[in-house]
């Protein structure tokens, strides 16, 4: 077994066992994922359902049918736990934080605000990020950034794990095509938007 990819045991073809290995073969989508995953996890379930009847002498083909659900190897558990985490994390709701906030939500309103708050300035880095690596396509300008962040502080006085640490702060002046945008260093204050 090798640490991205593992026989099933069975010597069928080699099957992913950690998350970068999933979602390489899956991403992006999820369909196939989910499709996986439900057969890994029916199957886990069902196997350890008949191998519990047997041990209790209830069980009864009649009534359970074959019960010759074989039970998952070691790197079909590992495939399924990696699965798991790939749809999670395509799962993570943290765009539908971005509309909530636009349309008018408070960080009041949320589960977990710190947390989400934190998932939130990673998802407007990662997306800012973006623009660079795809040449401008794709990804938030620096004006977007620039009011991702201020949604990411807004509310009151923002806790210290709402405050960017350290780096320099992106200046929220700049008009719509990003001109005029320019970085702030920690405790400097814009002359340009004044």
């Amino acid at each position: 077994m090798t640490a991205e990819s593992a026989d099933d045991g069975q010597g069928r073809q080699s099957r992913p066992v950690t998350y970068n290995a999933v979602s390489e073969r899956y991403g992006p989508g999820t369909r196939d994922a989910r499709e996986r995953y439900d057969e890994l996890s029916m199957r886990d379930c069902l196997s350890y359902a008949y191998a519990k009847l047997r041990a209790t002498d209830k069980y009864d083909p009649a009534r359970h049918g074959a019960g010759d659900t074989e039970p998952l190897t070691a790197a079909e558990h590992l495939e399924l736990l990696a699965t798991a985490e790939y749809l999670s994390r395509s799962y993570k709701p943290v765009p539908e934080v971005d509309h909530a906030l636009r349309a008018g939500a408070s960080w009041a309103q949320g589960t977990d605000e710190p947390a989400a708050r934190a998932d939130y300035r990673a998802w407007a880095d990662g997306q800012h990020d973006m623009l660079t690596w795809t040449e401008g396509r794709l990804g938030m300008s620096d004006t977007e950034y620039a009011e991702a962040m201020r949604r990411a502080i807004e509310g009151g006085q923002p806790d210290e794990a709402a405050r960017p640490v350290g780096g320099p702060l992106l200046c929220a002046h700049a008009d719509q095509d990003g001109r005029g945008a320019h970085w702030l260093l920690p405790g400097e204050e814009c002359e340009a938007g004044q």
